[in-house]
């Protein structure tokens, strides 16, 4: 995991036709690779410094020691990402209700093409 100690970070994900898909822009304070963190699964986004960023690196291994000793800043910074976590994943369902009514305004043909993307989005997570 990395914490965004200055400057700004573009998380994205590449989709099967080449295309990239932004997900955030990470000002300072912020963290990502939270869920490798927690997980030990490979990442399944990209990122990049849009400025001069500096980062502070929490690893796995360390982090992972940590927790096996009960340590309480470690156990701290977990509820504070299930707290992270839930916020995101709160506001990409926002963000996928709102995607879902607008495809019903969609004729049928549009919204099987849609489909058809959205699926293959899907399997490449």
């Amino acid at each position: 995991m990395y914490l965004i100690v200055s400057g700004s970070v573009e998380i994205f994900r590449k989709i099967d036709n080449g295309a990239t898909w932004k997900i955030a822009k990470l000002p300072p304070g912020a963290c990502f690779g939270e869920m490798a963190l927690l997980s030990n699964q490979p990442r399944i986004a990209n990122c990049v410094a849009v400025e001069p960023t500096l980062l502070l690196k929490v690893p796995y291994k360390d982090f992972n020691a940590l927790i096996k000793q009960n340590n309480i800043a470690a156990l701290k910074v977990t509820t504070n990402l299930a707290r992270v976590l839930s916020v995101r994943l709160t506001q990409l369902i926002a963000e996928q209700t709102k995607l879902l009514k607008a495809q019903r305004t969609l004729s049928a043909e549009t919204q099987k093409q849609l489909m058809a993307l959205y699926q293959q989005a899907e399997g490449a997570f």
